[in-house]
């Protein structure tokens, strides 16, 4: 899906990231999050790396074959 990118930035050299990504969530109802964020507990993490590879795809799939192919510069992604 394609959706313009609204921002009020104007090529910063440094930015806050925490306030960019409460703005996705706040404005366009993006969560950006790491599942390694520790505010969250491993519960909540299970759940988003769950939600994450239903999406995307298998993580621990993914880190294999980028590490396999890291030689040649070659990235997959599914």
């Amino acid at each position: 899906m394609d959706v313009p990118l609204r921002t009020n930035f104007h090529s910063p050299k440094s930015f806050d990231r925490e306030a960019i990504k409460r703005y996705g969530f706040h404005d366009q109802g993006i969560v950006v999050v790491s599942i390694h964020d520790p505010r969250l507990t491993w519960d909540q993490r299970e759940i988003l790396k769950a939600i994450g590879e239903k999406l995307f795809g298998n993580l621990s799939e993914h880190k294999h074959r980028t590490a396999r192919a890291r030689g040649g510069n070659i990235h997959f992604f599914t």
